[in-house]
C-alpha cells in the first residue's frame, strides 16, 4: 500500500505543484537538464518509498528471511511506481487534478492485488496490473520463503514498465506539454 500511495498520490501532486507554481519552468531555465530533474524526482520517490517501508518494518518488528531478494523487489517497485507517479503528474495542470487522477489509478491497482486471494474475479484481473507483479513476489518472499530467482518475470516487468513511464515523462517534459 505504501509503495502505491507514494507513487500514485504523493509524487503526482509534487510534480503538478511544481508545474502549477511555474517552478519547473523556472528550474529548466537554469543549466539543469530535463533528465537530471527527472532522475532527482525519481530518486526522491524511491527514497520516500524505501523509508516508509523501513519504518513499517521497524514498527512491525519483523523482517524477511531473504533480505536481499526483498530489498531488490522494494527497489524495483519503488522505481516503477515513482516513474509512474511522475508521469501521472505531468498529465495534470494542478495538484487537485493530480490527486484525483492518482486516486483513480491507486484504487484499481490496490484492490485487485490485495483482494486477489479472496475473489475469483479479482484473481483473474490482478495479474494484468503492475501492483500484482510487486505484491505477489513480496508476499512469496515474506510468507512462503520465495527467492528472486523464481520471480524474474515480475522483476523485469516492473523494471521495464518503470523505464517506459520514465521515458514517457521525459517526452512530456521535453515538449513542455501542459506546463
Amino acid at each position: 500500500m505504501l509503495v502505491l500511495l507514494i507513487g500514485f498520490i504523493i509524487l503526482p501532486a509534487q510534480v503538478a505543484e511544481e508545474k502549477e507554481k511555474k517552478l519547473l519552468l523556472a528550474l529548466l531555465q537554469t543549466p539543469i537538464h530535463e533528465v537530471q530533474w527527472l532522475i532527482a524526482k525519481l530518486i526522491l520517490g524511491m527514497i520516500l518509498i524505501i523509508t516508509a517501508v523501513l519504518f513499517l518494518h521497524l514498527l512491525g518488528k519483523f523482517g524477511p528471511v531473504h533480505i536481499f531478494d526483498y530489498i531488490a523487489f522494494i527497489v524495483v517497485g519503488s522505481y516503477c511506481f515513482s516513474a509512474y507517479g511522475i508521469f501521472l503528474g505531468f498529465l495534470c495542470r494542478n495538484q487537485a487534478s493530480a490527486r484525483t487522477l492518482g486516486v483513480i489509478f491507486y484504487l484499481p491497482h490496490l484492490l485487485p492485488s490485495a483482494m486477489s486471494d479472496v475473489s475469483q474475479k479479482l484473481t483473474a484481473v490482478a495479474p494484468f496490473l503492475p501492483s500484482f507483479q510487486l505484491y505477489e513476489p513480496l508476499q512469496s518472499i515474506l510468507l512462503e520463503d520465495g527467492r528472486i530467482a523464481d520471480m524474474a518475470f515480475d522483476w523485469v516487468y516492473l523494471f521495464l514498465l518503470g523505464s517506459l513511464m520514465f521515458y514517457l515523462s521525459y517526452l512530456l517534459m521535453k515538449r513542455r506539454w501542459l506546463m
